[in-house]
């Protein structure tokens, strides 16, 4: 494995926290604290638009997405972030391991104007693991309709309930926060993100779905 961490001070003025890089195949950002980060697809959000990643917290981004370039962002004060990017990745990275209490969370991305489409983004999961939280953010609101968002394994929907997808409400951002029927991964699995409405009026744009999971083999 080849890695690399960077330590970057994130203040109210969008700071690159990752530069585009195609060989890059996981990246984690680890917040310090002592404020509130909110990670950002472009240099021009605010922290109203952000994902958040809270003082303490991880957040693992693998697959296609972790290849992109990073902002992140703070409402007030500053934060100490660490950024740990890999050109090798499997979930189970031994003493490299930038999560060793075993969870980490996989972000899946649609990224631009939203529209209905299947495999937006995908992740190979490393080893077993359990999901134990999806939740998501539309940084541009849909208006007219809900934008729902579903994840698939292998090919199949996690969300056997299909009432209990990801869903942004009209007008919303945060999406609902209901863990699907199906939790147990597997090495090798695949997750895919679909897409499967948008708003009428105003599409929506800029999806992140976060797939918190905790490795089998962690206690």
């Amino acid at each position: 494995m080849v890695a690399n961490i960077v330590a970057v001070a994130v203040n109210t003025s969008a700071d690159q926290v990752a530069l585009a890089r195609a060989s890059r195949k996981a990246m984690s950002i680890r917040n310090l604290g002592p404020d509130t980060i909110y990670l950002l697809p472009t240099s021009g959000g605010l922290a109203a638009d952000g994902f958040p990643v809270q003082a303490g917290e991880i957040v693992t981004i693998v697959g296609s997405a972790a290849e992109d370039a990073l902002w992140a962002i703070t409402a007030s004060g500053t934060a100490d972030v660490r950024v740990w990017e890999g050109t090798n990745f499997n979930l189970d990275r031994g003493a490299a391991d930038p999560t060793p209490n075993g969870i980490e969370t996989i972000l899946l991305k649609a990224t631009g104007a939203l529209t209905a489409a299947q495999n937006k983004d995908y992740a190979v999961i490393g080893m077993a693991a359990t999901i134990i939280d999806v939740r998501g953010y539309t940084f541009t609101a849909p208006v007219g309709a809900a934008a729902i968002y579903d994840i698939h394994k292998n090919g199949t929907t996690l969300f056997t309930t299909q009432g209990a997808r990801p869903t942004t409400a009209d007008g919303a951002n945060a999406t609902s926060t209901t863990l699907p029927d199906v939790v147990a991964l597997a090495a090798g699995d695949r997750l895919t993100l679909d897409v499967d409405q948008i708003g009428s009026g105003t599409a929506g744009s800029n999806g992140i779905i976060a797939v918190t999971v905790k490795r089998a083999t962690v206690a």
